[in-house]
């Protein structure tokens, strides 16, 4: 008997006569002709042996589009289809509901190792891998940014999301629910978050779009989270390049980490003058760092040179530090 039949079940593995008796048992349930496309797509999925989640939406949407159906049959047809949808999709929400009470919380501690809990107004629960995992609003703003804002050799190369507990990828639906959290939590979600959500979440689509604004601020975070002595080197190519039309007299032993603090934000221009992916914009950096510089140097020509020995100590110097703040206009 069809109703003592054990589901799932292999279509290839049943006899032709017992596909048939359950193809009849659909069809006697089709009272309008809305019921029989339902029905027809019921038993294609039996017949099919690898079922894409988007195919009953491309049914759905045939359906719609069948200039040979009129309007009355394609809006019934579409009422039953979102009740399917709602009824599956009410099971899918109770089978999240039960997996995240059944699983145990594998994090109690956001990335800055600062106690968090499940009932906090910003921390989110994620499940994934069968436990739960718990991120505030700057653990997934710093997730986000460490991935999409990724460079190899100063150019952009997003990387997938991940989970930083498992190393695995977020899934569609867990970023979905990061990004809208974002939006709760959030005056202003960043714009390359919003840039990524409109692409759905897509890496290469993100960067084909967004490649100009990606490396942008890609350099900013470059800038911003490197140490110091990381940008050493390209803060004395900025200098050498300055200098080769321009006297300057900033002295070799001149401390490295205050040089740095003064000139970051001209630095941060340097970069982009040199790295930026769009012609017009390394024209722009290139022309604002040289009007930068050039008010910097002529305020105080002197800068980096050496004022005096302190205490008679010719090992220990007083630096002529004197600077004007770095205009932002």
């Amino acid at each position: 008997d069809i109703e003592e039949l054990k589901w799932p079940r292999k279509m290839q593995e049943m006899p032709f006569g017992l596909l048939m008796k359950i193809k009849q048992t659909i069809a006697k349930t089709s009272r309008t002709y809305a019921d029989e496309m339902c029905a027809s797509m019921f038993h294609s999925y039996l017949y099919a042996r690898h079922i894409d989640v988007m195919q009953k939406f491309k049914m759905a949407h045939e359906i719609e589009t069948n200039h040979f159906f009129n309007q009355c049959v394609k809006k019934e047809f579409m009422e039953k289809f979102c009740g399917f949808q709602r009824t599956y999709r009410a099971f899918c929400r109770l089978a999240h509901i039960y997996k995240k009470k059944r699983s145990e919380v594998r994090t109690n501690m956001d990335m800055l190792m600062t106690p968090i809990c499940e009932a906090d107004k910003n921390v989110i629960c994620i499940l994934e891998s069968s436990g739960k995992y718990l991120f505030s609003v700057s653990d997934i703003v710093n997730i986000f940014n460490m991935s999409l804002l990724n460079l190899s050799y100063f150019v952009p190369n997003p990387l997938p999301v991940k989970n930083p507990y498992t190393n695995t990828a977020f899934s569609l639906v867990n970023m979905y629910n990061m990004y809208f959290f974002l939006k709760d939590h959030m005056y202003n979600v960043p714009v390359l978050f919003h840039c990524f959500f409109a692409t759905n979440f897509d890496t290469p689509m993100f960067l084909c779009k967004y490649r100009d604004n990606i490396q942008n601020k890609a350099l900013d975070r470059y800038i911003d989270t490197s140490q110091y002595s990381q940008l050493v080197v390209g803060l004395s190519d900025m200098i050498y390049e300055y200098s080769v039309r321009h006297y300057i007299n900033i002295h070799p032993a001149f401390p490295q980490k205050d040089l740095f603090d003064i000139m970051k934000p001209y630095l941060r221009i340097f970069y982009k003058s040199k790295y930026s992916t769009n012609a017009q914009q390394l024209d722009y950096y290139k022309k604002i760092l040289k009007i930068q510089l050039l008010n910097f140097f002529s305020y105080n020509p002197m800068f980096g040179s050496i004022v005096k020995h302190a205490d008679s100590n010719r090992d220990t110097h007083i630096f002529n530090k004197m600077c004007i703040p770095y205009n932002t206009n």
